[in-house]
């Protein structure tokens, strides 16, 4: 069968096609083969373009979400007052768990509230509400719906993906108000904070970050004026695998063995060398760093440790090593640590105590 081949010939591109015996050589010059390109495009390029379009979002459609997320009603407001001079409030969203709807806001929301109240946007009343489960650490609290709002509908959850664009609904400054960012980031903030570039201000605390779906994907909880504007919500992940100890009640305490531990991707060349951990390190782990106490100190576990499992599930990042300690283990249960000392693997099993209220 004939093929075509390139051939460079003094300034000019040829184009030869010959068959197997070398004979029949026709020659196409350079401007045959623009415009031999140029219908090529002719067809091809609708398809292109309606590709790129497809994957373009226009401002009418941001408009069109921003717009219903504004009106919608399940994302409502939390006030309260922590004396008769001082009025708090905050933004909050409905879930359900088990088919029984809530009210899920910041911790610190509610925190100093000693009267509870959410206000039905339509009508602009106020029904009286309660705490029913806190978690200080991860600055989630979950409040009772009142009966005269169980009409409002949950919302769903979603996990982000780094460059979608995603909403920020809540009452800064007392006013409903939307804005709207990217995700930056795959990776959480201190393993515990997703992170955007959604502006926040005080009054959208406890308010849903919300997908182009309208799913909830994090739980605003602050900003960082001197972080370039750098937004941080709790992740959707987190939110659903602590709900259900909300639901139960009390205040959640959270499992601490009090190490500070990092990635091994964190250490410099010469940190292996000064805590005599074998490099490069050819099995995944977060490295002790430093203890939080004496008491710390005293189980066995030594600074330079590689962690690399916990009662044998793996911890290859911080994020893995910190949501094992979070979502399975309380404070006063005991979990046997796998370790890298060196060339040297060991167990030792530690007493898990909590972690102390924020500040």
């Amino acid at each position: 069968m004939p093929f075509f081949r390139f051939s460079r010939c003094g300034a000019k591109n040829l184009l030869y096609k010959t068959n197997k015996t070398g004979e029949g050589v026709v020659m196409v010059t350079t401007f045959s083969l623009r415009f031999l390109m140029y219908l090529l495009w002719i067809f091809v390029a609708p398809f292109v373009l309606s590709h790129a379009q497809a994957q373009t979002v226009s401002t009418d459609e941001v408009r069109r979400i921003a717009q219903e997320i504004y009106a919608n009603e399940s994302f409502v407001r939390v006030r309260g007052s922590a004396s008769v001079q001082a009025q708090t409030s905050g933004s909050s969203m409905v879930v359900e768990y088990q088919e029984k709807k809530y009210i899920l806001t910041n911790f610190h929301v509610v925190q100093t509230m000693v009267d509870i109240y959410v206000e039905d946007l339509k009508t602009g009343n106020m029904y009286p509400s309660r705490v029913i489960g806190r978690d200080p650490l991860l600055d989630l609290a979950l409040l009772t719906l009142p009966k005269e709002l169980e009409h409002l509908s949950h919302v769903p959850f979603a996990h982000a993906t780094v460059g979608e664009m995603v909403f920020a609904i809540g009452f800064p400054f007392g006013v409903r108000n939307v804005t709207n960012g990217i995700v930056t980031s795959e990776e959480l903030v201190g393993a515990m904070f997703l992170l955007s570039q959604v502006p926040l201000n005080p009054g959208n605390s406890g308010g849903p970050l919300l997908n182009m779906q309208q799913q909830v994907v994090g739980v605003n909880t602050a900003y960082r004026p001197n972080a370039n504007l750098y937004s941080f919500s709790i992740p959707s992940s987190y939110v659903q695998k602590i709900l259900p100890q909300l639901v139960e009640g009390g205040a959640i305490r959270h499992a601490n063995a009090k190490l500070a531990v990092t990635d091994l991707r964190n250490l410099l060349p010469r940190n292996f060398s000064e805590m005599g951990i074998p490099f490069p390190m050819k099995r995944p782990g977060v490295v002790v760093i430093a203890f939080q106490d004496d008491a710390a100190a005293q189980q066995g576990i030594d600074i330079g440790d590689v962690i690399i499992t916990i009662d044998g599930v793996g911890t290859t990042t911080i994020g893995e090593y910190l949501e094992r300690l979070l979502f399975f283990y309380k404070s006063g249960q005991k979990a046997k640590f796998t370790l890298l000392r060196g060339t040297e693997e060991l167990q030792v099993e530690i007493k898990l105590s909590s972690h102390p209220d924020p500040k």
